[in-house]
């Protein structure tokens, strides 16, 4: 029997986790202190390899983690980071399933900050998975382009919303970060069966890499996250990129999202997107229709 990790959404502040570790932290470095005070040296070795572990990765101390954000194997580039979502089991950063295996470290800039806590790749449940931040590591709902540091166009980077599935119409534009390419953007063309379930595919710029980052759409409801980006299809002779929508993930998670409430002022029209000019659903293409999938 497949155990399910959430039972249900818990809406908690992102940072809880991190700073009731960080504070329990605290505590035991001040004991540390008071035993260095009486001169017992050998008990503080044996304290610290109980404590942190004799060969245990270093952890990140202090982090701030924003969405679209590098992951890396050890130094090398390897994927990148979506949104934070939370549940009854924690506060997480959302990545492709493929990007890690469960149990393995991962860093940001090479710095280890998480551990792939849990993952779905298998024929039937997609491809997504959870990292458990470290202690110390504070996470924004922030969206930025890892390759420049920027933040999508007429915005702070402050994520206020989720864009639900039904609004995902065929031709809506939306944007996607991702450390190989950067920030692309594209409209919405087909919809793909991937590991049983539906990913949405759009025109956008997409390479090895960029799995795991945040899709977007800036529009006069504000900035919303939109999806993540998993892998890309070739269909008709043309290159898309696709990720799972937001409702998707959060709904096979049993998670929620938390956001800043929406933004006081308003972004220049001309760098919001405009409105679909569709209310259809994107038409779903199939192997058997000829389109090929890549993980990215």
């Amino acid at each position: 029997m497949t155990r399910k990790f959430w039972e249900g959404g818990l809406n908690v502040e992102p940072a809880v986790a991190a700073e009731q570790n960080h504070r329990n932290l605290e505590q035991e470095e001040s004991h540390l202190r008071r035993i260095a005070r009486g001169g017992i040296t050998a008990l503080i070795a044996a304290l610290l390899v109980v404590l942190f572990g004799a060969s245990q990765p270093a952890q990140a101390l202090s982090y701030g983690y924003f969405a679209g954000h590098p992951l890396y194997r050890g130094s090398e580039p390897w994927c990148t980071g979506g949104w934070t979502i939370q549940g009854t089991s924690g506060t997480f950063i959302l990545t492709a399933g493929h990007c890690f295996g469960v149990g393995e470290r991962v860093s940001g800039t090479a710095v280890p900050f998480g551990t792939m806590a849990y993952r779905k790749f298998n024929g039937t449940e997609g491809d997504s998975g959870l990292i458990r931040p470290d202690a110390g590591v504070t996470m924004y709902q922030i969206v930025v382009d890892p390759r420049t540091g920027q933040t999508p166009p007429g915005t702070n980077g402050r994520v206020t919303g989720k864009m639900p599935n039904y609004e995902q119409t065929n031709g809506t534009l939306v944007g996607k970060m991702g450390i190989t390419t950067g920030r692309t953007e594209g409209t919405i063309q087909y919809r793909y069966p991937r590991n049983g379930v539906y990913v949405y595919c759009a025109t956008y710029a997409r390479a090895g890499g960029d799995s795991g980052g945040p899709v977007w759409r800036n529009d006069s409801q504000g900035l919303r996250a939109v999806g993540m980006h998993v892998g890309s299809i070739v269909y008709n002779g043309a290159t898309l990129g696709c990720y799972y929508p937001i409702d998707t993930l959060l709904s096979q998670w049993g998670a929620s999202m938390n956001f800043f409430p929406s933004a006081r002022m308003q972004a220049p029209s001309g760098d919001l997107m405009p409105p679909s000019e569709s209310t259809d659903f994107p038409p779903i293409v199939t192997d058997a229709d000829g389109a090929v999938w890549s993980n990215d």
